[in-house]
Parts: C-alpha cells; structure tokens; sequence
C-alpha cells in the first residue's frame, strides 16, 4: 500500500504542539536528562563531532548532543517540529541550525560530511527505512556512526493484556499529557498505518538493510532505561512495543 508522506509530515506538524509539552517535561526532567547526557556522552565520545540530528522534533536530542559540545545540525520534514526545535534550542541559549528535509534523502546534506547521524523515534515513521540507511550512510564520513533509538511498534498486536494495558495508557496519556493517544486524523484514518516499520519485527529487519548499506560493527540492545517500570513513559507506551538501540560504524577505510 501506498504511504503518503505529505500526509504523515502534516500530521507531525499538527502533533507539534503536544510533542513540545512532552519535550519540554522531559527537560525539565533531571533524571531523563542525566540519562540521555550520559548515554550521549558514553556513545559519540568527548571529541566535538558533526552531528545530524535526524527528525529532531522539538529539539531534545538536539539540545543534549549541544550542551556536550558537539556541532549538531536538526533535520525534520515538518515544519511545525522545526518552528518548535529553533525556539527550544534558543530558549537553552543554543544557536539553532535547523534545515527542513525529507529525512530518507537528507537533501541538501553533503556526502561525507558528518560523523553521527542521531535519531530517536524516527525510523519507524519512515516510508522507506532501506533508503534512509543507505543516505545515512554516504552522508557519514568513514568511521562515522549512526545511532537509532526507536522501538517496535507494531500495529497488529491483539489479545486481552493487550487491550487492557493500552485502555490503561490511554487515560495515562489523558491524564499527563492532557490529549488522546495515537495518530488517528479527524477522519479515522491513520496516515502511519500502512508504513513498513508497523509490520515487521524490529530491530531484527533493521540489521540486514543496515548490512546491505554498507554499514559494520551492527550492535542492538534492549533499551533498558526506556523500558523500566519505573519509568512513567513505560506505564504510558510500553504496550506499543519494545524500545531498542541500534549502533552501526561506516568503515573506516
């Protein structure tokens, strides 16, 4: 089936308001941005580096990778996302460099010319992830990295927990985040539905299209503090599927 990717970019822009919230709540979360600055820090090292944070929403990932030093470009197809991410970033004192970009073909990103290509909940909205693996890869320069945190999303899951839980998370979300779960439109439909990621095991399909593009050193893990029970963000989404990480290298040669 057909995806229709003006479609999702519009739905993000609209969500772009609630995801601010959800971001601003997590910078103000002293215990989530200690995580995330570690687990930046631990991965990409203490040498400033070229880093293209790819649907970078409002910002989050954008604002840590800075406040580590590194020299972080934001990319995102939705203009509302990116209104969001420049008031952030300036807010926290950051000079923005936002560019908007269809995040598979990273337009007007050139070869070779970054070290860390850095995402958090994009590939699943992805209408061709093998595409996106592949431009992520000839924009990193040798040795460079690619980091994804992203998670399982399936639509077809079933069965009685199932529902439970998710009726459960559903008035979490009502509750914390004053606003209806999910990616429904005004009409019912949900523009992610038919997007490849909601229909496959994850990260498990993501290694041989990482493979295929040339990248080495494929590692994926549990993410272990997104999936913690004493997490509220577990309570809230953790039905949707498991979160992972995925690190892959561009050889260095």
């Amino acid at each position: 089936p057909m995806v229709n990717t003006d479609r999702i970019a519009d739905m993000w822009t609209d969500a772009s308001d609630d995801y601010d919230r959800i971001v601003s709540r997590e910078l103000h979360n002293s215990r989530d941005v200690d995580h995330w600055r570690h687990e930046l820090d631990t991965r990409l090292g203490d040498e400033p580096r070229d880093v293209l944070d790819v649907g970078c929403g409002p910002g989050f990932f954008s604002i840590m990778l800075s406040r580590l030093g590194h020299r972080v470009t934001s990319l995102d197809a939705s203009e509302g996302m990116l209104r969001a991410a420049r008031r952030n970033l300036t807010w926290y004192g950051i000079e923005p460099h936002v560019q908007h970009s269809d995040v598979v073909t990273l337009d007007g990103v050139a070869d070779s010319s970054v070290d860390a290509v850095v995402s958090r909940d994009v590939v699943w909205t992805l209408h061709d992830p093998a595409a996106a693996y592949r431009r992520w890869f000839q924009v990193l320069r040798p040795g460079g990295l690619v980091l994804v945190y992203d998670g399982n999303y399936r639509t077809d899951r079933t069965g009685v927990r199932h529902s439970i839980w998710k009726a459960l998370s559903n008035g979490l979300i009502m509750l914390t985040e004053g606003r209806r779960s999910g990616h429904a439109r005004d009409d019912g439909s949900d523009p992610t539905a038919n997007l490849p990621s909601r229909h496959r095991e994850r990260p498990a399909t993501d290694v041989p299209l990482l493979r295929k593009a040339g990248f080495v050193d494929i590692n994926t893990e549990p993410d272990r503090y997104r999936m913690s029970r004493r997490h509220l963000g577990y309570w809230k989404y953790a039905h949707q599927g498991e979160k992972f990480i995925i690190e892959a290298h561009k050889p260095s040669q």
